[in-house]
């Protein structure tokens, strides 16, 4: 009797603990009762994802986190050095280049990414680079352009101040849609600090997430830096959830890595995207 009280107790406190996390995570689920996050796509967006399957051009990756009031600014896709240039002048230099292309998943890896371009003559140089890199190496790769992003720095300039994080998605079959947020940017798998929770999510849901990672101290301002906006990083969470729930089983996983989240009250900055979603002929089947 004592040692299945010892076992059983433990297992009733846990058994408490997930249903209160339960009620938590759909008590409210949007952000704000006055922006709330859409559940239905406009014609001419359901039409382009219904026409895609696996890997999502960025363009319309952006477009799709932005319908669900996921911001994604301070960038521009250019198609042409033109372009480009004008891009960047528009953004404000330094900025960063990369290739987009929906069959180069790590671009950092391959040398399609530069970063702290702060002259017209850098992004020139730059551009024809990663030109000649696309030809060379990628020849065959599906090309949309060219990404002009803003470099983050917070309001103070400070790079140090900025937390990168990632926010991802994960179908299951059995389950349905797992959201997950963790340490991002190189460390994401060094050290596999994550959380994890199946979509829908509160506000409530998305701090606790936040709360339960290792790294959440660096989010609190640890050893003198700043605090970082954990209200903006729980908000893309929710969202994200509500996206899962919309779209279903057309959905098979999302990265936003990584999503650099700023000082409290400055934001986040989401610098990458990888979209897959399943051919709509295939939703609702089952392995």
């Amino acid at each position: 009797m004592v040692q299945g009280s010892g076992a059983g107790i433990p297992a009733i406190r846990r058994w408490i603990d997930w249903c209160a996390a339960r009620a938590a995570k759909t008590a409210s689920p949007y952000p704000r009762k006055d922006s709330p996050t859409p559940s239905i796509l406009p014609p001419e967006l359901a039409s382009e994802l219904d026409a895609s399957s696996g890997v999502l051009p960025y363009a319309l990756s952006a477009r799709l986190l932005r319908h669900f009031g996921i911001a994604i600014d301070h960038e521009e896709l250019a198609v042409s050095l033109e372009e480009g240039m004008a891009a960047a002048r528009r953004i404000g230099y330094p900025v960063a280049l990369k290739a987009a292309s929906p069959d180069i998943a790590h671009k950092t890896e391959t040398g399609l990414v530069k970063l702290n371009l702060r002259t017209g003559a850098e992004f020139a140089a730059a551009w024809r680079e990663l030109e000649g890199i696309l030809a060379l190496h990628h020849a065959d790769a599906r090309r949309e352009g060219m990404l002009v992003q803003g470099m983050v720095r917070s309001a103070g300039g400070k790079s140090g101040d900025v937390v990168e994080t990632i926010v991802g998605v994960n179908r299951d079959g059995g389950f349905g849609s797992a959201v997950m947020v963790g340490l991002g940017g190189v460390f994401v798998e060094l050290l596999r600090d994550v959380s994890l929770e199946l979509a829908p999510l509160s506000p409530e849901g998305a701090r606790a997430m936040i709360g339960r990672l290792k790294a959440a101290k660096l989010l609190t301002g640890f050893r003198g830096r700043a605090a970082s906006d954990v209200e903006a990083l729980s908000d893309v969470l929710v969202r994200v959830a509500a996206m899962c729930c919309a779209l279903g089983d057309r959905l098979v996983s999302l990265d936003l890595n990584p999503v650099m989240v700023l000082p409290e009250g400055e934001g986040v900055r989401i610098v990458d995207i990888v979209m897959q979603v399943a051919p709509a002929r295939h939703c609702g089947e089952t392995d």
